[in-house]
C-alpha cells in the first residue's frame, strides 16, 4: 500500500520587507513597503502596513500622502539582495529535505513523506531558517500541494499556530476549507472566484463540494484538478528538474523617457547580455530573435523586427550584432522611447542544432564562446557586471527609477555593511 503523500510549503513571510529588515533592524515593527520597478507599486507589505489597510498592487503616487501622514517606510526593490538571501533560504532547505522543488523566489516544496514528524520537522526546520539567516517563513502541510497552500495561507492569518500547520486528517481539512474565500485557493484568481461565486461557490469547501466534471465542462482541467486535490488526491507532482524554457524574454521599462539610438543600444546590449546567460545556464541556443520598443505616450505603440538566424546562435557577441541590426531598423528619430527588450525563442539544445553548410569556423566559434562565458562569470553574483560589453557604456539613462534603494549588502564590496568595535 502506497503511502499518503505530504508536501509542505515553505514560505518566507513579507520576503522583501524581511531582507530590508535584515540589515537595517530599525525598521522593525514599523509600517514598510516595497515598491516595484520605477518605484511604480506597492509589491511587498509588512503587517503593519497591512493593518494600514495598504493593498497589494497600491500605485504609489495614489498613496503618497497617506504614507507620509502614516509615516510609512516605502524603499526601492532591491532585486540582487532579495536573490541572494533567496539562495542563502533555499540551500540551507535543500540540505534539510530530500526532495525540494523551488516554487518561486520566497516559495518552495519539500517532500515531507517520509518524514516520521511532519509537524516537528516543520517547526525545527523555520526555527533553523531564522537563526541562520534572519528570515521568518511560515510552513502549510498536506496531502496535496493545493491543501499545503491552503495551510500556509491559515497559519499567516492564525498567530496560535506559530506559522506551522498540519493538516493531517479530513476534519482538520474541511474545518480549513470552511474558513477560506475561495479567491485564496491556489490558481484562482480575482476574475475567476467571481465567475465560482455566480454559481454560489464562495469558500474552499464549496469548491471542493462541487462536481469536478462538471468544473471541467464549464472551465477547464486545470480547475478540475484543483478540485480533486481540495479532497485530498493528488494531481501536482513534484517537479525535480527545471524544464527549459521555450523562450528568454529581457525587457525593461525605462527609469525616464530616452530619444537617442545610443541610449537605446545600451539597453538593449544589457538585455542581450541578460538573455544569453540564461540562454546559456539551460545549454541552449536561440534559432530566431526579435527586438522591441514602445513609444509614444501612455499605453504607447510598440514596433519591433525579427530575425530567423541560419544556425542556432548562443554567444552574446553574435546576439548584440544581430541585435543591433534589428534595433536599427525600427528606430526613428523624434519619439519617445519608454521601453524596449530582447526575445529569444526557437531554442533548442545547443549540442542537438543541425549547423548550416555555411557554417562559422570552429575557432572562432569557440573564442565567441569562451567569451560569453567570461562575461557570464563575471557577472554571477553582482548587481553590476564587472565585465560588459561595449555597447552598455553608451549610456545608463534607461536603468530604473530607484530613488528609494537600499545597498547591496551581500554583492557589492563597497556596500558591505561595516562593524565599529
Amino acid at each position: 500500500m502506497n503511502k499518503q503523500k505530504r508536501f509542505g510549503l515553505i514560505d518566507c513571510d513579507n520576503f522583501y520587507v524581511s531582507c530590508e529588515r535584515l540589515f537595517n533592524p530599525s525598521l522593525e515593527g514599523k509600517p514598510v513597503v516595497v515598491l516595484s520597478n520605477n518605484d511604480g507599486c506597492v509589491v511587498s507589505r509588512s503587517k503593519e502596513a497591512k493593518a494600514l489597510g495598504i493593498p497589494m498592487g497600491a500605485p504609489f503616487f495614489q498613496w503618497k500622502e497617506f504614507f507620509q501622514s502614516h509615516k510609512l517606510i516605502a524603499l526601492s526593490s532591491n532585486y540582487t539582495l532579495y536573490g541572494d538571501i533567496s539562495s542563502r533560504v533555499m540551500e540551507l532547505v535543500e540540505a534539510s529535505a530530500p526532495l525540494v522543488e523551488v516554487y518561486s523566489i520566497d516559495e518552495t516544496w519539500v517532500d515531507l513523506t517520509d518524514s516520521p514528524s511532519p509537524y516537528e520537522y516543520a517547526r525545527e526546520l523555520r526555527k533553523k531558517i531564522w537563526r541562520w539567516t534572519g528570515i521568518p517563513v511560515t510552513i502549510g502541510i498536506g496531502p496535496t500541494k493545493t491543501l499545503a497552500k491552503v495551510a500556509s495561507k491559515i497559519a499567516k492569518k492564525m498567530d496560535n499556530l506559530r506559522g506551522v500547520n498540519f493538516l493531517s486528517n479530513e476534519d482538520q481539512i474541511i474545518a480549513a476549507l470552511s474558513i477560506i474565500d475561495v479567491e485564496d485557493v491556489w490558481g484562482i484568481g480575482h476574475r475567476l472566484a467571481a465567475k465560482l461565486k455566480e454559481l454560489k461557490i464562495h469558500s474552499g469547501l464549496d469548491l471542493r463540494n462541487a462536481d469536478p466534471f462538471h468544473i471541467r465542462k464549464l472551465f477547464s482541467v486545470m480547475l478540475e484538478r484543483t478540485v480533486w486535490e481540495l479532497r485530498g488526491i493528488s494531481c501536482f507532482d513534484f517537479e525535480e528538474n527545471a524544464k527549459p524554457p521555450k523562450q528568454i524574454l529581457s525587457s525593461q521599462t525605462f527609469g525616464k523617457a530616452l530619444f537617442q539610438l545610443d541610449e537605446l543600444k545600451a539597453a538593449m546590449a544589457n538585455f542581450v547580455n541578460e538573455a544569453g546567460g540564461k540562454l546559456r545556464r539551460f545549454g541552449l541556443a536561440a534559432g530566431s530573435m526579435t527586438v522591441f520598443v514602445r513609444h509614444g505616450s501612455f499605453p504607447g505603440q510598440v514596433t519591433s523586427a525579427t530575425l530567423r538566424f541560419i544556425e542556432p546562435v548562443e554567444d552574446t557577441i553574435t546576439l548584440l550584432d544581430k541585435g543591433e541590426s534589428l534595433l536599427q531598423s525600427v528606430y526613428k528619430p523624434n519619439r519617445t522611447y519608454t521601453k524596449s527588450g530582447v526575445l529569444l525563442f526557437d531554442l533548442q539544445p545547443r549540442e542537438n542544432h543541425q549547423l548550416a553548410f555555411w557554417s562559422r569556423k570552429e575557432e572562432k566559434e569557440e573564442k565567441l564562446r569562451t567569451l560569453s562565458q567570461l562575461l557570464d562569470d563575471w557577472s554571477m553574483g553582482r548587481s553590476k557586471p564587472a565585465l560588459r560589453v561595449g555597447t552598455e557604456l553608451f549610456s545608463e539613462n534607461w536603468r530604473l527609477r530607484a530613488e528609494r534603494k537600499t545597498p547591496s549588502y551581500t554583492s557589492r564590496w563597497k556596500e558591505i555593511p561595516t562593524v565599529r568595535a
